[in-house]
């Protein structure tokens, strides 16, 4: 019983983040139905110690439930071929019952959304970057302030708008503060429609610790802004072609 109370949270959490995985493995084991679990959010470095994985450990829970919803699903969609060699390497799923499908995108639809006025006055500077994700770890906000502290020493007349939101963000915003980039650095929450500002930026950066897809790289190459990513697990690199689409740095 004591197990089954701590790991109560965790599969909690599982059913919130996951619910397509628990419930398509839940109606294979239990119902016999055909499952088809998709995983959007997966990277090598959240599953690395899969096979240690025990009921006795609840910290690992959703891990364990994942890794065996997706050895026992008929087909697992993942959106890029890094996410699926994961999935063979880490959990020994055979390649077969994996498919591979990229994030849509409505790209008429950006585009046109990307004629419309920004919600917010653009500021007047030269260069403008965006960036646009949720204040979250993975998402490594710091180096890009970092990397702005850096810029600063040769260029003055720049600005980064960050638009998104988070629990992280009173944190980026107090360490905007202490680098004295506030004039620079702008992060003005998350907005409806972040298109008009990709259109009006000259790059779109990327500093996540690891993606799947990476999707606002595709929506900023639609708005005719310059992707430039750092070269992360799993999907910049895919999207980008190697480098071919945009800028990948280490």
């Amino acid at each position: 019983r004591n197990d089954a109370d701590a790991a109560a949270p965790f599969m909690q959490r599982l059913i919130e983040d996951f619910p397509t995985s628990v419930h398509a493995g839940a109606a294979r084991q239990y119902l016999g139905l055909p499952s088809v679990p998709s995983a959007e959010d997966l990277a090598a470095q959240e599953f690395e110690r899969l096979e240690t994985i025990r009921l006795q450990r609840p910290e690992h829970v959703e891990e364990w439930l994942l890794a065996n919803a997706s050895r026992n699903a008929e087909t697992v969609v993942f959106p890029s071929q890094g996410c699926k060699e994961d999935l063979c390497e880490q959990f020994f799923v055979h390649p077969e019952h994996i498919r591979v499908i990229p994030n849509p995108l409505d790209i008429e639809a950006i585009i046109r959304q990307s004629k419309e006025n920004p919600s917010l006055d653009l500021p007047k500077r030269t260069t403008m970057f965006v960036q646009v994700g949720r204040f979250q770890q993975e998402k490594n906000h710091r180096l890009l302030i970092e990397a702005c502290q850096l810029l600063r020493r040769q260029e003055e007349d720049f600005v980064v708008i960050c638009l998104g939101d988070g629990p992280l963000r009173a944190g980026i915003q107090a360490l905007v503060d202490e680098y004295g980039l506030s004039e620079h650095v702008l992060l003005p929450g998350a907005v409806a429609n972040p298109y008009p500002f990709m259109a009006a930026a000259r790059a779109a950066i990327l500093t996540s610790d690891f993606e799947s897809f990476a999707l606002v790289l595709v929506e900023a190459m639609a708005c005719g802004a310059v992707p430039v990513s750092v070269d992360c697990p799993v999907g910049p690199r895919e999207v980008l072609n190697g480098g071919d689409y945009g800028m990948l740095t280490p």
